[in-house]
């Protein structure tokens, strides 16, 4: 570890207490699944088995808008962590609903981005 390298831990290792901040803006272009041709979708968040944030449902759209954001604590800023998020689609028809997976990823999370 060079001398910049242990400056900048130093230095953030004296705040107690970290925050990555999320902001869910929008989708594009999701597949259609109701039978009006369009969906009704909603976005989860977790890290490991935790759930960390679900979104709104935003009805009968295929690019909808969320503008929502959160907040996750962050206990040791290096260690990397991974929140994987997953793209539901509500279904109903005759009266029960159920949901549909539409699409997963992770997104990776390190002390690269961070600043001292």
């Amino acid at each position: 570890m060079d001398e910049a390298q242990r400056k900048r831990e130093t230095v953030l290792r004296q705040h107690s207490f970290f925050q990555l901040k999320v902001h869910l803006v929008s989708g594009r272009n999701l597949i259609a699944m109701d039978k009006s041709g369009t969906s009704d979708p909603y976005v989860k968040f977790k890290l490991g088995s935790r759930l960390l944030f679900k979104s709104k449902t935003v009805h009968k759209e295929l690019n909808p808008t969320f503008d929502e954001v959160f907040t996750v604590p962050i206990e040791d800023p290096f260690q990397p962590i991974n929140i994987k998020v997953t793209i539901f689609i509500s279904l109903a028809w005759s009266f029960r609903a159920f949901r549909a997976f539409l699409m997963n990823f992770s997104i990776g999370v390190s002390t690269k981005n961070f600043s001292a």
